[in-house]
């Protein structure tokens, strides 16, 4: 399992397909589980160094589908 804290790499993460398998509230912050994969590791690198491009418009609605699941 791949964890990670980051609100926006997991917008990026599930706009490019990948599913959150759990989500957890850990003293006030939002932990989100993905199953790891190469494939998966290498958008967090590409992540992590600036070398993604996505559209904005699918970046909000990924945005406002965590969101959702957050709060709801």
């Amino acid at each position: 399992m791949y964890k990670t804290k980051d609100f926006y790499l997991t917008a990026v993460l599930v706009l490019q397909g990948y599913k959150i398998k759990q989500h957890i509230n850990e003293n006030n912050k939002s932990v989100f589980y993905f199953d790891d994969s190469e494939g998966l590791r290498a958008l967090v690198s590409d992540y992590f160094y600036d070398k993604l491009r996505v559209s904005p418009h699918q970046f909000q609605t990924s945005i406002k589908t965590v969101k959702a699941l957050m709060y709801n």
